[in-house]
């Protein structure tokens, strides 16, 4: 919509700076990440590879953290399932934020509209339900959490992957040393097991993750009383820390795989 005060991308990925470069409008972006085990390819004649993710990632979220993208939101796909409303709650403020930012004015009219547009975004899409490329869909489900246990393609191609000690050893750093730091840990556990169940995120992490208006994340959380994991840059922007580790996790998978 040409019209529109502000742009909006839903899970740009990798073409994240296209709009930024463009600056056409000021634009928001939508990041949505996943668990790397529940994007593994669920069609005969694919395998698993979670190295594909981290490569990815580390790409996107390097971005982010050095500030080559303005406005934007990263939540995990998981966070949105099980605290949906809170993380409603925090992508409407991350756009009131931003929109202040870029001079755009807000009425009370508006502000609903942000916030019963984000909802309605999110909200499941049964007719989607066939669509088989994409698997970020919120469901309607008495139990939501149905919706983070692997198919059991994905369990046996991510057991196939793990079978040689490389891919073993790599997966054990990959979920002791990255993956919690997205929140991720396995139903009923605090830690995250790198063999195939169930992904859940621990309530410090069901958030936006991270984000351009820390700031305002931050006055929203303390407003309702709500703690991150300590520590953490849970709603601003990606540590080098967490980028640096994910960069030599992604040079030693590449030694690792050249010496084989």
């Amino acid at each position: 919509n040409p019209n529109a005060p502000v742009l909006i991308q839903k899970s740009p990925t990798l073409d994240v700076q296209l709009l930024e470069r463009l600056k056409v409008l000021p634009t928001f972006h939508a990041i949505i990440v996943r668990h790397p085990m529940m994007i593994a390819p669920d069609w005969d004649g694919m395998t698993a590879d979670p190295m594909n993710w981290l490569s990815s990632w580390t790409h996107v979220l390097d971005g982010l953290a050095e500030e080559q993208v303005d406005w934007y939101a990263v939540v995990t796909y998981e966070a949105l399932v099980q605290y949906r409303d809170r993380v409603v709650e925090e992508l409407a403020e991350v756009l009131r934020s931003g929109m202040t930012r870029h001079g755009i004015e807000l009425g009370d009219k508006m502000s609903r509209e942000i916030n019963e547009g984000v909802a309605k975004a999110l909200r499941s899409v049964d007719q989607n339900k066939r669509t088989a490329h994409r698997r970020l869909i919120l469901h309607s489900s008495d139990n939501d959490k149905d919706y983070l246990k692997p198919s059991d393609n994905i369990s046996k191609r991510w057991n196939n992957w793990i079978r040689n000690d490389y891919s073993r050893n790599l997966l054990r750093t990959f979920s002791s040393e990255i993956l919690p730091s997205f929140g991720y840990v396995s139903e009923g556990s605090e830690t995250l097991s790198e063999t195939p169940g169930k992904v859940t995120t621990k309530d410090a992490y069901g958030h936006v993750l991270f984000s351009s208006e820390g700031g305002a994340l931050k006055a929203l959380r303390e407003k309702r009383q709500l703690k991150t994991e300590a520590g953490s840059n849970v709603g601003y922007r990606p540590s080098r820390k967490l980028l640096d580790k994910m960069n030599e996790l992604l040079l030693d998978s590449t030694d690792a795989r050249n010496d084989a």
